[in-house]
């Protein structure tokens, strides 16, 4: 009974996000990387838009049924990050990717608990988003990327920027930057088979990026974004903004295009060159 109910549950999760995908025109994908099988949706760019690429990372997802007990998979019930990218109105092409193990991949090799617990933001993670980016990169013959990333997929994206030289912004919502800031925070254990962006300054701090949080959320504090700013010597191209009313969920869809703009305003105004 118990497997038949895991089972169920894991097809309403993959079915809401079809139904959030087809809402989008977003196409499904997979892509093959080492060492994991990465699900994901696209959408080919808009007039305009042509070389342009907004790539959109999903958060931790279903990581932890309770504080002590992991999920046997992490898809997430509430897809916050392809809601995103299905909402984002062009015109350059979007790629949605689901986080390693997400969306029925849970039980592949090399696929265990660890890959959404303690080593979420591993090496092997990051460089499996990274592949998976660069296969979609030539397929498009795309030159300009800009990287979103939803909760714990802003720490996978901020890792991501730092290997890469054709991401011209990064954009996070919700996102725990400096992840030893945020476990320590909230009372967690230390994610200690996981990168930190903060590792990485020398290299982040010369791209454009916009942090956006919820005033009201309670589940990844303000200050586990501005130490990551902090450490990145608070340059004048990085910045944070807080929106009202707004938690960990809400109502980062509804707000979307929005905010989209925001960014996109924020961020061209200082563009600087790359080391």
């Amino acid at each position: 009974m118990l497997l038949v109910a895991c089972a169920s549950s894991l097809e309403a999760r993959r079915q809401r996000a079809t139904g959030i995908a087809n809402a989008g025109t977003l196409e499904p994908v997979h892509f093959e990387t080492r060492p994991f099988r990465l699900a994901g949706y696209r959408r080919a760019a808009g007039p305009g838009g042509e070389g342009l690429l907004h790539v959109y990372l999903e958060g931790d997802g279903l990581a932890w049924l309770t504080r002590r007990r992991p999920s046997a998979d992490p898809t997430p019930e509430d897809p916050v990050g392809l809601a995103l990218a299905a909402r984002d109105p062009g015109p350059a092409a979007v790629l949605y990717l689901a986080r390693p193990c997400q969306y029925g991949g849970a039980s592949e090799p090399p696929c265990d608990v660890s890959v959404w617990t303690d080593a979420r933001f591993s090496e092997a993670v990051v460089a499996s988003v990274d592949d998976a980016i660069s296969q979609d990169v030539r397929a498009r013959g795309a030159g300009s990327l800009t990287l979103f990333g939803y909760s714990g997929g802003g720490v996978i994206a901020a890792l991501v920027a730092a290997r890469r030289h054709d991401v011209a912004r990064l954009v996070t919502v919700a996102s725990p930057l400096d992840p030893s800031v945020w476990t320590r925070e909230v009372g967690a254990t230390p994610l200690r088979g996981s990168l930190r962006p903060v590792d990485f300054a020398p290299v982040l701090r010369a791209i454009p990026q916009v942090h956006f949080i919820g005033a009201r959320d309670a589940r990844v504090p303000r200050s586990a974004v501005d130490a990551y700013v902090v450490a990145l010597g608070a340059p004048p191209a990085v910045r944070v903004e807080s929106v009202a009313d707004f938690d960990h969920h809400c109502c980062w869809e509804t707000a979307w295009p929005d905010l989209l703009a925001r960014a996109e305003g924020l961020t061209t105004s200082a563009t600087p060159e790359r080391p």
